[in-house]
């Protein structure tokens, strides 16, 4: 998915990302890319047309916690994230485009 996301500033970034279905089955899927930071795949669902991504933590130089959720509409994507960082929380609006 190509994305275009804008943070509460309204600065825009473009980044692509990968989903694909979990190890885990069923509704399971993994994001890799994540937000053009996270090096290890976001664990998510998708049920019906709805994305949940529910709260996850990474740790590598700091902690960072990610949450979100979204609505898959044939090819696009719309989803919403935020992450907590450094103690201070930043918000997120996506949309992506299925390539």
């Amino acid at each position: 998915y190509d994305v275009e996301e804008t943070d509460n500033n309204n600065n825009v970034d473009n980044y692509t990302v990968t989903i694909s279905k979990s190890k885990d089955g069923g509704p399971n899927i993994e994001i890799s890319n994540f937000g053009d930071l996270i090096l290890v795949p976001v664990k998510g669902t998708i049920v019906g047309n709805t994305l949940t991504i529910p709260s996850q933590t990474f740790t590598a130089n700091s902690t960072i916690e990610i949450s979100g959720n979204g609505t898959l509409t044939g090819n696009n994507l719309h989803f919403d994230y935020t992450m907590v960082a450094l103690g201070d929380t930043f918000e997120y609006s996506c949309e992506a485009t299925k390539k």
